[in-house]
This record gives structure tokens, C-alpha cells and sequence, in this order.
């Protein structure tokens, strides 16, 4: 009994600290997938300050919304973004905010430029903090109709009607497309980006080749309908930090967890057949 006593003793304890080293690991894992409140406090300040630009560009405040872009530039590498966004992102938020600051910088400025360069920052600062219900997500409609025309347009061999609904088609596309970076895989934003460059040249071609630039745009549309949808075959992005190791490491203790409890309830078992007084059933006459 002494012996049994001992061994369901170590048995516990192997559970309790083999249970305890688990839970530590599976810790680890949501600490590693979850960006630290300080970090997120910042990405909100620098979409607020995105939302700052867009406002007073939309008021003609220029050398305001000049600085504020320049701010945030500087933000940018002192941000950590593990868990946010994906290395992608990180170079699309620092290019776009370079190429803002070129267009504000400009001697004589031009207004539509300014408020394109600041919609673009605000609706990619968006994508970082409103991951699962971006404001970009608004552009499918207007996009759709793009395809729409474009589609039209090519079944009608209108030449010059197919490239004005590129136009409009690239323009919008090129809006949202520092947000896709921040909040989509760059796998699926690389495949629109190939099909729109396939039909601009296509459109270019004397004489034009419809039936190509209606196979291509099939694919730009089935590509974008996914992103809208967030249909893709891997996660958007990941945390820098995350690897196998951890999720290997729950495995095998939740394995060992597992036998450890079969072996318990086995021996409790025969525990309780030695417990039991042996009984035999007399016969008659006895």
C-alpha cells in the first residue's frame, strides 16, 4: 500500500508540473501572437493622426497635414508591428508616407494630389487598427462597377472606352492598395498587381487582343473579389516571433497528460478489486 501510495504520489506531481510547464508554454504562445497594449496604443495614435491628415487636407490646411505626415514617418521605425501587420506592411506604411511627403512638398501643390496621398495614409492606417472591418472594404462597390465597364467594354471591342475604365479601375485600385499590404497577404495583393500590369500593356497592343484582356481580367476580378471576402489561403500575417517549437512542445504535453490519466484511472481500477472481499455463493444443503 506504501508503494502504491508513492507511486500514485509521483504520479499527481508528474501531472501537476508537466500540466504547469503546458500552461506556461501555451501563455507564451498568446503572448507571442498578441501585440503588448503599449505597442497598440501606438498604432491607434498613429491612426489618429492619420485621420488628422485627411481632415485638414480636405480643408486646405497643407503645411499642417505636411507636418503631421512627417511625424508619422518618424514614427514608423520605432513602432513594433510583430503580430500587426507583416514585413509587407511595414515598407508599404513607410513608402507611402515618402511619397505623401514628396506630393506636399511640391512648390506648387496640387489639391487633388494632396487629397489622394492623404486618403491613402488614412485608410492604411485604418487597416491596422480595424483589421477585421477596414474602411477600405467600402471600395468594392466602386471597384465592381470598374470591372463592370472594363468588362463591357472589352466584349464591345471599344478601345478607347476599355482604357478609360482602366483608368478609373487602376486609380481606384491604387487608393486602397497600401491598406491591402497592411491588412492582406502580399501573395494575393502581387497576383492583382500582375494582372493589372497584363492588361495596361494589353491595352496598349495595336491591334488589341480581347480575348487575352478578358481572360485576364476574370482573374483580376476572381483575385479581388477574395480580398474583399478575405478568402486567402494563408493568414494575412503573422507574428515575427511565433514558430513551431511551442505548439510541438503542447503537444507533447498534452500527450503525456493524456497516458498519465489513463495510467491513474488503470490503477484506481485494480485498487478497487483488491478492496474487495471475495464472496462465494453457497450451495443448497450446506
Amino acid at each position: 500500500m506504501k508503494l502504491s501510495g508513492i507511486c500514485l504520489s509521483a504520479a499527481l506531481a508528474i501531472i501537476v508540473i508537466i500540466g504547469a510547464g503546458c500552461s506556461d508554454s501555451k501563455v507564451k504562445l498568446s503572448l507571442a501572437s498578441v501585440p503588448d497594449l503599449a505597442d497598440m496604443k501606438q498604432v491607434e495614435l498613429f491612426s489618429q493622426m492619420a485621420d488628422e491628415v485627411y481632415e485638414k487636407t480636405i480643408k486646405g490646411a497643407f503645411p499642417e497635414a505636411r507636418q503631421q505626415i512627417i511625424l508619422m514617418g518618424n514614427m514608423v521605425p520605432k513602432m513594433r508591428l510583430d503580430g500587426v501587420t507583416s514585413l509587407e506592411g511595414i515598407q508599404a506604411l513607410a513608402n507611402t508616407l515618402v511619397q505623401a511627403t514628396t506630393v506636399f512638398n511640391a512648390v506648387r501643390l496640387n489639391p487633388d494630389d494632396a487629397l489622394l496621398a492623404a486618403a491613402k495614409i488614412r485608410l492604411m492606417a485604418d487597416a491596422l487598427t480595424h483589421p477585421n472591418t477596414p474602411m477600405w472594404i467600402q471600395y468594392n462597390k466602386v471597384i465592381q462597377e470598374d470591372l463592370n465597364n472594363l468588362e463591357r467594354a472589352i466584349k464591345q471591342k471599344q478601345a478607347k472606352a476599355a482604357q478609360n475604365s482602366f483608368i478609373e479601375l487602376k486609380n481606384h485600385y491604387e487608393t486602397i492598395r497600401p491598406a491591402l499590404k497592411v491588412s492582406r497577404n502580399n501573395t494575393s495583393v502581387a497576383m492583382i498587381d500582375s494582372a493589372l500590369t497584363f492588361l495596361q500593356s494589353g491595352l496598349k497592343k495595336t491591334p488589341i487582343e480581347y480575348v487575352n484582356l478578358s481572360s485576364t481580367l476574370k482573374q483580376a476580378r476572381e483575385s479581388l473579389e477574395r480580398l474583399f471576402q478575405n478568402k486567402t489561403d494563408e493568414t494575412a500575417y503573422l507574428p515575427i516571433i511565433l514558430t513551431d517549437e511551442p505548439i510541438l512542445i503542447w503537444s507533447l504535453c498534452l500527450g503525456a497528460l493524456i497516458i498519465l490519466t489513463l495510467a491513474f484511472v488503470a490503477w484506481r481500477k485494480l485498487q478497487a478489486r483488491h478492496d474487495i472481499v471475495p464472496m462465494r455463493r453457497k450451495a443448497d444443503g450446506e
